[in-house]
């Protein structure tokens, strides 16, 4: 089975750790959706994707979505310090 990507759209990465990542959407997400996040270069962070099986998804009133996914593999210390320092930035 061939697979493809969907539309892209943005999300607000809030919690990022070697297995996995919490993020806000406007969209919802559902329970073993697999996903493919796409981060574009900022300050001194390459480029990367991350690809990610959706273990949770809550709904708020507001229309927004607090989704939990769960990283394909365990991601590398440096690169999960690099975003948790451009969270700390950019609050």
């Amino acid at each position: 089975e061939k697979l493809s990507l969907g539309e892209p759209m943005e999300i607000v990465m809030h919690n990022i750790s070697r297995s996995g990542v919490g993020f806000l959407s406007n969209v919802n997400f559902v329970p073993d959706q697999n996903i493919c996040i796409i981060v574009e270069k900022k300050r001194d962070v390459k480029p990367c994707q991350f690809s990610a099986t959706v273990v949770s998804a809550k709904s708020h009133e507001d229309g927004w979505f607090t989704i939990g996914a769960r990283f394909h593999k365990i991601q590398n210390v440096t690169l999960v310090k690099q975003f948790r320092v451009m969270e700390e930035m950019t609050v």
